[in-house]
C-alpha cells in the first residue's frame, strides 16, 4: 500500500494504491482517488502519513490489532453512540488529511449520519512493526444533508441530495494494544457500487 500526493495535470489529489501479488507477478493494482472537487471534507495533499517503527514494548500482535479494528467497525454498525473501548484517549481521526476529531466522537455526534453500512471490508496490509492495519471497505450513504467539525473548530456542511457510495482505504495506527489514530481515504462512486 501507498499513499501520498499525486497531481492530475496539476491538480493536486490523494492516492492510495495497492498492487496484490499473484505467486511472484502483480496479480492486481487498485488505486481510491480523492480529488478536491468531490464534496469534503478534504485538504489538499502536502505530506503522507507516515509512521516510525514502535519499540518492542508498544507493539501489538497482528491478532490483536485486527481484532481492535473489527470492533471498530462493530461499534460503526452498532449505532448505539457507544465508541469500542479500543480507542486511545489522544486518539485522531482524519479523513482526506483533514484532521476531523478525536476518534470517539463521530459514534456520538453527527458526523457517522446517513451511514447505511459498511461492506465488503479486506485487510489490505498488516505491520505489526509500525502498528498498522490497511483496510478496503465501502460505505454506502443516504441522500442528506451532512455536518462536520474539523479539528480546529471550524463548521462544514455539504448537501446530499442523491444516496452514494465511498470506496474507502483507513490506516489505522495502534500503539499498546490502543487506536491512537485513524487516517482515511476516500473516492466518490455511484450508489451500492462495489468491488469487481
Amino acid at each position: 500500500l501507498w499513499i501520498g500526493r499525486i497531481e492530475e495535470h496539476g491538480a493536486p489529489a490523494w492516492a492510495a494504491v495497492t498492487v496484490s501479488a499473484d505467486g511472484d507477478k502483480i496479480g492486481r493494482i487498485e488505486s481510491v482517488i480523492r480529488r478536491k472537487e468531490y464534496l469534503g471534507p478534504y485538504k489538499e495533499p502536502v505530506t503522507a502519513p507516515s509512521f516510525a517503527p514502535l519499540s518492542t514494548a508498544q507493539r501489538t500482535s497482528r491478532v490483536d490489532m485486527l481484532a481492535a479494528v473489527d470492533r471498530f467497525y462493530l461499534a460503526i454498525a452498532a449505532e448505539n453512540g457507544e465508541a469500542p473501548a479500543d480507542l486511545a484517549e489522544d486518539c485522531k481521526w482524519a479523513v482526506n488529511g483533514l484532521e476531523m476529531s478525536a476518534c470517539e466522537v463521530p459514534f456520538s455526534n453527527r458526523l457517522l449520519q446517513g451511514l447505511e453500512q459498511v461492506r465488503d471490508r479486506k485487510v489490505i496490509a498488516v505491520d505489526e512493526a509500525r502498528g498498522l492495519v490497511a483496510i478496503s471497505a465501502y460505505e454506502d450513504f443516504t441522500a442528506q444533508q451532512q455536518e462536520f467539525t474539523d479539528a480546529q473548530g471550524n463548521s462544514y456542511e455539504d448537501t446530499m441530495p442523491f444516496p452514494r457510495t465511498l470506496q474507502v482505504v483507513e490506516l489505522f495506527r495502534i500503539v499498546n494494544g490502543k487506536i491512537e489514530r485513524i487516517e482515511g481515504f476516500t473516492s466518490e462512486l455511484p450508489y451500492g457500487m462495489g468491488p469487481r
